[in-house]
C-alpha cells in the first residue's frame, strides 16, 4: 500500500502526463524553428556577400499618383552602382551611377543631374522615394544591415521583411545554381501608396 505522501490524485497524474506530451510535441517544432532561423541568417549573410553582380529583369513602380514600368539592368560592384532603366511606352531611358566621385542620373537627352548622395539625388529628381541603398539588399533577399523584421516561409526562405517603413514580400525564388546564392525571382515592396515590383529574369556573378 502507498503511503499517503506517495499517493498522487488521478487528475494530477493526467495533467502531468498531458504537460509532458505537450512539451514533447513542441520540442520538434522549436528545433525546426531554430534551424530555420539559422538557415535564414546564413541566407542573408550569403546574399550580402554577393556584392558583385549583374541583374536583369523588369520593374514597375508608383508613388500612388505617378509611376512607370520598364526594363531594369542593375550592376553592382560593392558600393559602386550602374543601374539602367528603359521604359518602352515612353521610349525614355535613364542611367543611375554611383562611384567614389558621387552620384549621377543621366537621361536619354544627355541631361545629367549630380549629387554627392545617391538618395538625395533621386529624391530631388523623382517622386517615388524608393530607398535605393536598402533596395540593393532587398533585391538579393536580405535586409540592409541594421534593424528590420523577417518572416520565413515553410522552407526557411525569407517570405517577408519589414524595414525603414517598407514591407517587402518575396513572391518567387530562383532555382538553385551552384555559382550563386539563393536569390529572389520576384518581389513586391510597398510603403503607404508607394510600391515597387521587380521580376528578375537573370542573375549573374561578375568579377569584383
Amino acid at each position: 500500500m502507498l503511503a499517503q505522501r506517495d499517493w498522487i490524485p488521478r487528475r494530477r497524474l493526467f495533467l502531468l502526463g498531458a504537460t509532458a506530451a505537450a512539451l514533447s510535441a513542441c520540442a520538434p517544432r522549436v528545433v525546426r524553428q531554430t534551424v530555420m532561423a539559422s538557415d535564414a541568417q546564413a541566407q542573408e549573410l550569403s546574399a550580402r556577400a554577393f556584392s558583385a553582380f549583374r541583374m536583369q529583369g523588369r520593374v514597375a513602380l508608383s508613388d500612388g499618383d505617378q509611376g512607370g514600368s520598364g526594363r531594369l539592368i542593375w550592376e553592382q560592384h560593392g558600393g559602386n552602382l550602374d543601374v539602367r532603366f528603359s521604359a518602352p511606352v515612353s521610349q525614355r531611358t535613364w542611367r543611375l551611377q554611383r562611384d567614389e566621385s558621387g552620384a549621377r542620373l543621366i537621361d536619354d537627352q544627355g541631361v545629367q543631374h549630380q549629387h554627392h548622395d545617391l538618395q538625395q539625388l533621386l529624391d530631388q529628381v523623382w517622386s517615388v522615394g524608393v530607398p535605393v541603398e536598402a533596395l540593393s539588399f532587398w533585391l538579393r533577399g536580405s535586409r540592409l544591415p541594421g534593424a528590420g523584421r523577417v518572416a520565413l516561409d515553410s522552407e526557411g526562405r525569407v517570405q517577408q521583411l519589414q524595414q525603414a517603413g517598407w514591407t517587402v514580400d518575396y513572391l518567387r525564388w530562383q532555382d538553385p545554381a551552384d555559382e550563386l546564392p539563393l536569390l529572389p525571382a520576384k518581389l513586391y515592396a510597398s510603403s503607404g501608396e508607394r510600391w515597387v515590383r521587380v521580376v528578375i529574369q537573370r542573375w549573374q556573378a561578375i568579377e569584383a
